[in-house]
């Protein structure tokens, strides 16, 4: 419910800042705005499982991100504009879709390398109840640097997703949806 909510609220949030742009308004404030933002981005997070409807304050702040951000004013916008930013942007429904099949593949490997070399490279733990197994190298920095490691592969795949699926199924997608032809005109 609350993704539905939550994509709903965006649009409507998105048209009311159509609206205001359109006549004139500014964002007051853009850098005290863009920070308020963060900060209580922050705190929902900090205190998501003990907030009481987490999941509406969620979409709250999530439609102050977007009215907020939408008016690219302040120096938080400024960044998200810059390459690296507008490259994580492009990409980022390809690195949403193919991030789970990476730390699959990687969780598949570190076990076939346990077993292959007999060391023990997970550690049990237990999150919301459950008991998982979380990838752990011991060595100080080594996890961390494994972590790096890993965005930059789910970046790097996410671009090759990105050139060679999701830009052709665009492509296609539009090809598909655009103008009937001429010659399928002169049919009918």
């Amino acid at each position: 419910f609350s993704v539905l909510a939550a994509f709903f609220v965006g649009h409507f949030v998105h048209r009311l800042w159509q609206a205001h742009h359109q006549a004139g308004h500014q964002l007051p404030r853009p850098a005290l705005c863009e920070g308020a933002y963060l900060i209580a981005f922050g705190l929902v997070l900090w205190f998501y499982r003990e907030l009481p409807y987490a999941s509406l304050l969620a979409i709250a702040v999530f439609a102050a991100s977007v009215y907020t951000f939408a008016w690219q004013a302040g120096p938080i916008s400024r960044l998200l504009n810059t390459g690296p930013f507008q490259l994580l942007g492009e990409r980022s429904y390809s690195i949403y879709m193919i991030h789970v099949f990476v730390l699959s593949v990687i969780s598949s490997a570190t076990r076939i390398i346990e077993r292959l070399l007999g060391l023990d490279l997970h550690v049990p733990a237990v999150i919301d109840g459950k008991d998982i197994d979380l990838l752990s190298l011991s060595v100080p920095g080594l996890t961390e640097l494994a972590v790096i490691i890993v965005l930059l592969l789910v970046v790097w795949v996410s671009g090759l997703t990105y050139r060679f699926i999701e830009m052709p199924g665009q492509q296609f997608a539009r090809r598909l949806f655009s103008k009937p032809r001429q010659t399928e005109q002169s049919a009918s």
